[in-house]
């Protein structure tokens, strides 16, 4: 159906409003970077600056405060790494084989929602006794422990999406669990995995409690430098403007280099239906064994008899459906199906297990090797 052209310009409008919305306050961060004091101050405001100039930058390289964005920079990879590489592999540990119990990731992830406030000043002292104030080890290891709990929820959550199936597979074939993680799980959750770093990360570079207490000067990161050019006196804006323009600039790099793999991320959800199916398929075998009996029917003619046929919207390989008593339609096998022995044919050895769904976006082997 096509669209009117009020309701296209109308359309395009909300859309060109949404966007002055939300990029107004970035355009303007970077206009006053750009600007001459007294254009800053002038009133009525100055839209778009007169005289273009970066000596708020080069003020910013001159004094070294640019060097608390690479303080930054180290500590949030670093410890997104870090946490990542712990975090998956804890995750693995309590999808697969239930460590720590039915409630224990809830207790890992309540760890996360405890206040940063409230545990600076002990985290303090034991640093004080470490030597670790005023280090960007201190600050590495801190955020890695505070940001792991939250990468063993979300990966958790990637991993049990993954048919345990798989990796039965690979397990048949030879291969190690270690082999089993890194060559079957991580491949298929990698879009999740990189939209939960992209989210540490981010995390790791606005964090600022801590920052604020254990630093000083030697590993002052940027969220902290900012507050320094707020003053009782006066502010100065243009600093902080070039500052924050500075400070955005690799937020974007890692959000634009890695959209792709956030959009994929956020819908690896879609896999629950494939292991809520092969779950049901291992308790109701014999529900899976007439399948006409457990998915949703829909009239269908028969192209050949000229029968309405009740089928099921899923084919299912050598199966026979009943349209009325005395009459009997087969159905064609579909690329993506159920192997299921048809009632009227002897029945052989694959007939007495449950039937295997092959999901669409499996490989080849690991369907023929599942089933």
């Amino acid at each position: 159906m096509r669209q009117s052209p009020r309701t296209l310009a109308l359309r395009y409008l909300l859309v060109a409003l949404a966007l002055v919305f939300f990029l107004f306050p970035i355009y303007w961060l970077v206009a006053i970077s750009l600007k001459t004091p007294d254009e800053i101050f002038a009133s009525p405001p100055i839209w778009v600056p007169g005289q273009i100039q970066f000596q708020n930058y080069a003020v910013l390289f001159k004094d070294g405060d640019v060097w608390t964005i690479w303080n930054s920079l180290v500590v949030a990879t670093l410890s997104t790494a870090v946490a990542m590489l712990l975090g998956t592999m804890c995750a693995y540990s309590m999808a697969r084989f239930r460590t720590g119990g039915d409630h224990f990731a809830m207790w890992v992830i309540s760890n996360r929602m405890i206040p940063p406030i409230v545990i600076v000043f002990p985290v303090f002292l034991l640093y004080v006794k470490l030597g670790w104030v005023d280090t960007r080890l201190g600050l590495i290891v801190l955020y890695t422990a505070f940001n792991l709990p939250y990468v063993i929820w979300m990966m958790r959550g990637y991993i049990q999406d993954v048919p345990i199936e798989l990796e039965e597979s690979a397990l048949v074939d030879g291969c190690s669990r270690l082999q089993t993680f890194r060559l079957i799980v991580l491949p298929v959750i990698r879009g999740g995995l990189f939209a939960t770093a992209v989210f540490t990360f981010v995390f790791a570079w606005n964090e600022f409690v801590f920052a604020l207490v254990l630093t000083r000067s030697n590993a002052t990161t940027f969220p902290v430098q900012v507050t320094h050019y707020f003053g009782g006196q006066s502010n100065f804006w243009a600093k902080i403007a070039a500052m924050s323009t500075l400070g955005t600039i690799p937020i974007f790099i890692a959000v634009a280099m890695l959209q792709k793999f956030l959009v994929r991320g956020v819908s690896m959800g879609a896999v629950k239906a494939s292991r809520a199916l092969l779950d049901r398929a291992d308790k109701h075998p014999a529900t899976f064994a007439h399948p006409a009996s457990f998915f949703p029917s829909s009239p269908r003619r028969h192209a050949s008899t000229g029968t309405r046929a009740t089928s099921p919207e899923v084919g299912w390989k050598g199966t026979t459906s009943r349209s009325r008593p005395g009459s009997a339609t087969r159905r064609a096998a579909p690329s993506t199906c159920f192997s299921v022995a048809s009632p009227s044919s002897p029945r052989s050895a694959a007939a007495d297990r449950p039937p295997t769904p092959r999901v669409p976006w499996l490989p080849c082997w690991a369907s023929r090797s599942a089933s």
